[in-house]
């Protein structure tokens, strides 16, 4: 399953910088028989994208509370460690996610960005919930 949107940097109101990432924290449940939204308790927690207790399987891939967290996303086709062209454009950012038959994913989505100084990091505001159901008997 691929999860993707667009987005402007707005921190600062400096758009053309390239200092935004992404953490991902999803969860997943069996499709409800009704198949309604997901309630807002049911979605990972602000914490858990946040990286509180984060711990790494393969670098910024890991378990953080109960939720499975990617670290550090960045727009389709930035390569690491290199200075992208600024842009006052949407970027495209993505995650590919291995998917089950039967079984309804919870995002949060949350933007953070690495501060002028060093000195950190600091989260957004704006935190975005998605949810997708994987009905394969479709």
């Amino acid at each position: 399953m691929r999860l993707s949107w667009k987005y402007l940097n707005g921190y600062g109101y400096v758009p053309a910088r390239d200092d935004v990432r992404f953490n991902v924290a999803f969860a997943t449940t069996d499709i409800p028989l009704d198949r309604g939204p997901p309630a807002q308790q049911e979605y990972p927690m602000i914490d858990e994208a946040k990286e509180m207790g984060f711990v790494a399987a393969a670098g910024g891939v890991g378990r953080s509370g109960l939720a499975t967290l990617l670290k550090d996303v960045s727009f389709a086709g930035h390569k690491k460690w290199t200075d992208p062209v600024p842009s006052n454009k949407a970027r495209l950012y993505w995650v590919d996610i291995p998917a089950a038959c039967g079984k309804r994913y919870l995002f949060r989505i949350l933007p953070k960005r690495f501060c002028f100084d060093n000195s950190g990091v600091r989260f957004s505001e704006a935190e975005y919930l998605l949810h997708k159901d994987i009905d394969c008997s479709r």
